[in-house]
């Protein structure tokens, strides 16, 4: 590369080396991330062609700069509330984009009520909050606290098929999960204490949009069992439970990208989500 006259830079294009490039995304820039110059800029009213070892090249460099970035996936950040007595969770993530601890505070108070973590060991969620893992099967684990016990059975693709928990009162609860389309579609529950048992049913629908946790590593089964979609976002949720039932609408407000921003319940906002990339 030439030497620069720092002091007189032309106006136009100057090839270098190297190139400094940071992405103004949400509010903030990005971490620098050096790019290897493989080409001038095209003239506007020529036609450019990269060889193709050249677009390896640059694929490599912007791959390479993704994985050092460590904002570059799309990953929920903070769940809100819209309420006056605003509920906050913030979620932290592993450098596999898998959740390590959910923190929910109260109108953004420093300490939190409430903190879940989890904790893996290679691909294994071990443990978490108070439960740890004390089975592994390919298709079913077990987790206890020492008195309560959670069993999960998977389908082949990674989704949770049932879940059943024993407390140590003797109460018991058993919910199994459909699916189509990859979102979870419907589930059953019934819940058994002193020799009297309670049934029910929820019914999903979804819209085409990316669920806030579409590129949260998460096991599949845990994110479905607390509930969070995985692929798509409801849009209605029906449920019956002995006796009665119930309805509820959900729309979204969605960003330049797909996922929501702005969860609403009939026409009222209810949660507003902020990402990092």
């Amino acid at each position: 590369m030439e030497n620069i006259d720092w002091k007189n830079l032309p106006f136009g294009y100057m090839k270098t080396d190297y190139n400094v490039r940071s992405y103004y995304r949400n509010g903030k820039w990005g971490r620098p991330c050096v790019v290897f110059t493989i080409t001038k800029i095209c003239n506007m009213n020529k036609r450019c062609f990269l060889p193709i070892v050249a677009a390896l090249v640059l694929a490599t460099s912007f791959l390479s700069c993704k994985k050092d970035d460590g904002n570059s996936v799309k990953l929920l950040r903070l769940e809100r509330g819209s309420s006056s007595f605003h509920s906050y969770r913030t979620f932290e993530y592993d450098d596999q984009h898998r959740l390590t601890k959910i923190l929910m505070r109260i109108n953004s108070e420093k300490e939190p009520i409430s903190t879940q973590t989890l904790l893996y060991s290679k691909n294994d969620l071990v443990k978490f909050d108070d439960y740890i893992l004390t089975m592994v099967g390919s298709d079913k684990f077990t987790y206890s606290d020492g008195s309560n016990t959670h069993t999960f059975e998977l389908n082949s693709d990674g989704t949770l098929a049932k879940a059943s928990t024993s407390y140590a009162n003797g109460r018991t609860y058993e919910v199994n999960y459909q699916y189509q389309n990859g979102n979870l579609t419907k589930k059953t529950s019934k819940s058994t204490e002193n020799g009297l048992s309670s049934e029910g049913t929820n019914e999903m629908y979804y819209d085409n949009m990316n669920s806030p946790f579409l590129n949260c590593k998460t096991p599949l089964w845990w994110l479905i069992w607390n509930s969070r979609s995985t692929k798509n976002n409801i849009t209605e949720a029906t449920w019956v439970i002995d006796e009665e039932s119930g309805k509820t609408v959900y729309s979204y407000e969605y960003d330049n990208e797909g996922y929501p921003i702005t969860v609403f319940i009939g026409k009222e906002v209810a949660t507003y989500y902020s990402y990092d990339k």
